[in-house]
């Protein structure tokens, strides 16, 4: 694999860095932590891992950066139930405007589909068949530095998250 030269994310709230802000302001995370327009207390997993790796700094790909993460996103096509693009659609939209062979892909997205439905076999082979067709367009886009994080939180904490009524329960603070 070449030197890498810049991440490429796509994903969820657990990645982005303001895309949703940008997309719908404060109705996008309407309860705090905000930090610099994300859905977290603090830096992302994503910027960590560039900072580590030696890379510049990232922005949302709205201000011309190449993190493509939307806060509320799933893992399917076309929009969330909060209007943002999933992941699929995320991997479409950039794949139609660039090819990245010296970047570290990261694909993070799927506990938001435990928002919409009880955990299941059904809910799960979903979202891995949605992960996997990304993986496999990005392949097939000659993208060699790929990284999927496992991203679902617990099942005791998803369940903790859909009843206890609190609009901050289950806050990622990663």
């Amino acid at each position: 694999m070449a030197a890498i030269c810049q991440p490429i994310i796509f994903g969820n709230s657990l990645s982005d860095m303001g895309n949703a802000w940008a997309l719908r302001g404060d109705a996008a995370f309407p309860y705090p932590p905000h930090w610099r327009g994300r859905r977290c207390d603090g830096p992302l997993r994503v910027e960590h891992l560039a900072e580590a790796l030696g890379l510049p700094p990232q922005e949302n790909s709205l201000a011309g950066g190449t993190n493509h993460a939307y806060g509320g996103a799933r893992p399917g096509e076309g929009l969330s139930v909060k209007g943002m693009p999933n992941l699929l659609r995320q991997v479409e939209g950039f794949l139609c405007s660039s090819a990245a062979a010296e970047a570290l892909v990261v694909l993070r997205a799927g506990a938001n589909d435990y928002l919409d439905a009880p955990p299941s076999p059904a809910v799960d082979e979903a979202m891995n068949l949605h992960l996997l067709a990304a993986v496999e367009w990005l392949a097939e886009a000659a993208c060699s530095g790929l990284w999927c994080p496992a991203s679902c939180p617990r099942v005791s904490a998803r369940s903790a998250c859909r009843g206890s009524g609190s609009p901050s329960a289950g806050a990622s603070t990663s």
